[in-house]
């Protein structure tokens, strides 16, 4: 079978959409198949840095959980850049609620 190149397309722009879920066929050999493989990779981690970035939120910002930070197994790169930075942005923002809770519990056993 031959990568069909308006295929090709159509998934390009739903992922350029951001639809995760389009996939290219596994049924392609040789470059083809190399070629339907990275995109599928490509659409797949995007995926799970989406679902990783929302529960990540849901838990250290509206759950409390200061101590969750963001983990995408696999991320090389700039990939790994882009989770080092959320994790760091994370850090700077709930450092001074970490401070202040911090200051407020030894003031009240009285280490002033």
């Amino acid at each position: 079978m031959v990568l069909d190149r308006g295929e090709l397309l159509k998934a390009l722009r739903a992922f350029k959409r951001g639809d995760f879920s389009v996939r290219m066929p596994l049924n392609l050999t040789g470059i083809d198949g190399e070629i339907a493989q990275a995109f599928n990779d490509l659409v797949e981690l995007n995926e799970i840095m989406t679902s990783e970035l929302a529960s990540t939120a849901e838990q250290a910002g509206k759950d409390g959980h200061v101590g969750r930070r963001l983990m995408v197994p696999g991320a090389t790169g700039g990939w790994q850049e882009r989770v080092e930075s959320v994790n760091s942005l994370i850090t700077d923002l709930l450092y001074p609620l970490t401070e202040f809770a911090r200051v407020i519990g030894s003031v009240a056993k009285g280490d002033l």
